[in-house]
């Protein structure tokens, strides 16, 4: 569902917190009490990449944190993001099948599905990351609005398999969760 212009600041049930976080508004840390985000909530359930806007789920509970948790790991819930791209990608839709992990000087980077395992630089491993991409609309002007709906969760996935499918992400990205 599409959260509207003017979004909940945040939903509430007795072990969880749905937030929705703007652009731009610092993310809670991992683990501490956080009342800013007027729901008094415990933990991250997961997160969002650093300028992502979208819905955050937090536990209001420590003994709630694992189930919520298992819920993104066991694809209970589905993301989706909305992304305008600078360029106008000639395939209506694309599932992109790579490898994700630092480079070298420590950028994270794709890497081919083949090198998926292969011990990198530091000691860490590429790590599968799969990306279902969408166009929703095409601005007409040289932009497009992609809907991604990322089935791993990996840092900057959105933003780096834009710019491996071609457009690149030209702004923010708005996130919206589904189940």
């Amino acid at each position: 569902p599409d959260p509207g212009p003017n979004p909940p600041a945040a939903v509430s049930d007795p072990t969880s917190c749905a937030r929705f976080i703007p652009f731009g508004q610092p993310l809670p840390v991992q683990g501490r009490q956080d009342t800013s985000l007027g729901c008094g909530c415990y933990t991250l359930v997961h997160r969002l990449d650093r300028d992502t806007s979208g819905v955050l789920l937090l536990s209001k509970h420590k003994q709630a944190s694992g189930p919520l948790g298992r819920l993104f790991q066991t694809d209970a819930v589905s993301k989706a993001y909305l992304a305008l791209c600078l360029g106008e990608p000639s395939e209506q839709s694309v599932s992109l099948r790579t490898g994700h992990g630092r480079s070298a000087g420590g950028l994270w980077r794709v890497y081919s599905g083949d090198d998926v395992g292969r011990k990198l630089p530091g000691g860490s491993k590429v790590k599968d990351m799969t990306t279902n991409l969408s166009v929703v609309k095409r601005t007409g002007g040289g932009g497009t609005l992609v809907e991604a709906r990322p089935l791993t969760g990996r840092t900057h996935q959105i933003r780096l398999h834009c710019a491996h499918a071609g457009p690149g992400v030209l702004h923010r990205v708005l996130g919206v969760l589904h189940r």
